[in-house]
């Protein structure tokens, strides 16, 4: 039964056109398996392929109905874009000239909806206990998983209430909760509020590859330096804007004319995506607060480095 499922797995992998981790890979199966799993993977290691591939490996091709609980509307539509591309016939709820109709009919494969929209309106809980659904949602996945302590308690409350709709769900269908950051503490947290039972922990520990900051920056420096264009890409994140400033100055003050600044608002967001998720290779070292990281798909991200310690 396992090696069946494995081989299936391969033969979505493959179909898509990019290849697995072993972590993903574990994931992907464990949840298989009829597990509720816990993924706890580092920035650009590739989480939402994990939950891409559900989808397509349970019920027959095209019957599959996977739910993602997503924070913001912004990484729905990228990663809808994404996916899309891939062949995946994805959707997300707030999507200019989709229909309520069109999610309810099961058109889509992979649907990303925010918690408010799960917990505040009796539409989408309709929608879930509809035989369509209850015979076709295989997956119930909860992206950014640490939100639901850092956000739902008072900025976010839905969050927080998320655990109610898994009583709407198919019988059999687990959860799987994705994040890059997630203490013992924040795990038992999501764990509970989700229902969470039997949970198979998939992770791989930041600190194995995070350095020192005594260790990293003036070793960073010189090898941007030196490399130029042929350096690694990296990202360091920060709890606070302030910390970002202190960072960039003194990159600024070492590097002088070989630092980017991206143009003024409304376009720097944008721009910073461009040229940290795309080929260009246009920015190689990223200073930003850990909001930024949230849904950031860069696959050629080599390091991860934590300026202080996030309270999750």
């Amino acid at each position: 039964m396992a090696a069946a499922i494995a081989e299936k797995v391969d033969a979505v992998v493959v179909k898509l056109g990019f290849q697995l981790h072993d972590k993903q890979k574990e994931a992907i199966l464990s949840y298989i398996s009829g597990k509720d799993t816990f993924v706890a993977l580092p920035t650009g290691y590739g989480k939402s392929l994990i939950y891409g591939c559900l989808p397509l490996v349970g019920l027959p091709p095209g019957t599959s109905i996977a739910l993602v609980v997503c924070p913001l509307i912004a990484l729905m539509k990228d990663q809808t874009e994404r996916f899309r591309q891939l062949g995946i016939a994805a959707a997300y709820v707030w999507e200019p000239q989709i229909s309520l109709e069109r999610f309810a009919t099961g058109e889509f494969q992979l649907i990303f909806i925010s918690p408010e929209c799960l917990n505040k309106g009796r539409i989408w809980r309709s929608v879930l206990k509809s035989d369509l659904y209850q015979e076709r949602l295989v997956a119930f996945i909860v992206d950014e998983v640490h939100l639901i302590k850092n956000w739902g308690e008072e900025y976010r409350p839905e969050f927080s209430k998320l655990g109610e709709v898994r009583s709407l769900l198919p019988k059999n269908t687990q959860v799987m909760a994705l994040t890059a950051t997630a203490t013992s503490h924040l795990r038992e947290h999501v764990m509970k509020i989700m229902s969470m039972k039997d949970v198979a922990l998939v992770e791989v520990s930041p600190s194995k590859d995070n350095l020192s900051i005594e260790e990293l920056f003036l070793p960073i420096m010189n090898e941007l330096k030196n490399k130029r264009l042929g350096m690694e890409r990296i990202i360091i994140l920060c709890c606070r804007p302030i910390d970002c400033a202190t960072l960039w100055r003194a990159f600024f003050c070492y590097l002088k004319d070989q630092m980017t600044e991206p143009p003024g608002h409304p376009l720097r967001k944008s721009y910073v995506l461009l040229t940290i998720t795309r080929d260009v290779h246009k920015s190689l070292i990223l200073i930003a607060t850990i909001a930024f990281g949230l849904g950031i798909d860069c696959s050629d991200i080599r390091r991860v480095i934590h300026y202080d310690v996030p309270e999750d």
